[in-house]
């Protein structure tokens, strides 16, 4: 199961918002020991961290947290069942896919449908 942690500020930025995030991902590395990421949106007001306990997609393309388009970003844990099927509407649809993840999909599918 991965573990995930974030801290979005919609006031004026924290410092060491990015220090924070790692610390509570470094926290929850027994649950996802085989990946770590972080995301720093550019205005410094949201970070989004995770550590990965990678089951579908084993490679690097299933780091997170994920980007989809250079637009969308996510971290979570969870599992979509039908991924594979609702992959391939997406993929009728013009949508190209770099992993093998429920991820990608989800990123893919909010920007196909919202």
């Amino acid at each position: 199961m991965c573990r995930i942690a974030g801290i979005l500020n919609s006031g004026d930025p924290l410092h060491n918002i990015e220090d924070m995030v790692t610390k509570m991902c470094t926290l929850q590395k027994h649950g996802g020991p085989d990946d770590e990421g972080i995301y720093s949106s550019s205005n410094g007001k949201m970070v989004l961290g995770n550590r990965r306990l990678a089951l579908l997609d084993l490679t690097h393309e299933g780091h997170m947290p994920m980007q989809y388009k250079n637009r969308y970003h996510i971290t979570y844990n969870g599992e979509i069942y039908n991924y594979q099927k609702i992959k391939n509407e997406l993929k009728s649809f013009g949508h190209n896919f770099s992993s093998h993840t429920d991820t990608e999909v989800i990123l893919a599918a909010f920007d196909q449908w919202g």
